[in-house]
């Protein structure tokens, strides 16, 4: 798993299933308010307006190589969020850690979290779109993380009624989303991310 904030790897793990229903599955327990570390952290970039994605490294691995391959990455890869392995064994690869970061780049090219510094917005540049993530929680406890429901675009042959025309239009619906809640969640008066513009 890696954040588009900065697209390094944070977090390693192996699934008998396919890789997206696993991450879904880390998604749901991050929003239950899970205390593991890794979903700690996944609320935290959402809180931050980033998203959180997945790279396969390795697929078709036998079931008795996959553990022993899952620790020898973990223990490789620094600044990991793994908990339950020993990440002693063997130092860690600054050159692998960046490896991967560039296949993690490359994986969500052309898409722009924090948009101009405008925090939940989402530039697609293949699209020449926008969409709006709102999350709200916290970092220690529960998470909620939506999309926003996009203007007339999503008749224009994309996928998804998530597209917002133009970023400002964007802006507006995100922030009358944040008045919206403000007026039934008064805990989170003044506690939406600044803009960093």
């Amino acid at each position: 798993m890696f954040s588009t904030r900065d697209a390094l790897p944070r977090y390693v793990g192996q699934t008998q299933r396919d890789s997206t229903s696993r991450l879904e599955q880390h998604f749901r327990d991050a929003a239950k308010g899970s205390q593991l570390q890794v979903h700690r952290w996944i609320r935290q970039e959402w809180l931050a307006g980033w998203d959180v994605r997945h790279l396969v490294l390795e697929e078709g691995v036998s079931r008795d190589q996959v553990a022993s391959q899952e620790r020898e990455l973990i223990a490789k890869l620094p600044d990991l969020l793994n908990d339950r392995m020993n990440r002693d064994r063997y130092g860690h690869s600054r050159k692998l850690q960046y490896s991967i970061q560039r296949r993690c780049q490359r994986s969500f090219r052309g898409v722009h979290d924090n948009f101009n510094g405008f925090v939940g917005v989402t530039h697609a540049a293949w699209a020449a779109a926008f969409w709006v993530n709102v999350a709200f929680g916290e970092t220690d406890g529960w998470c909620r993380r939506y999309l926003l429901r996009g203007d007339e675009l999503h008749d224009a042959g994309l996928n998804g009624n998530h597209w917002f025309s133009e970023l400002a239009k964007a802006i507006e619906a995100r922030d009358a989303e944040r008045v919206r809640l403000e007026a039934t969640k008064p805990f989170l008066v003044g506690r939406w991310p600044e803009d960093r513009i």
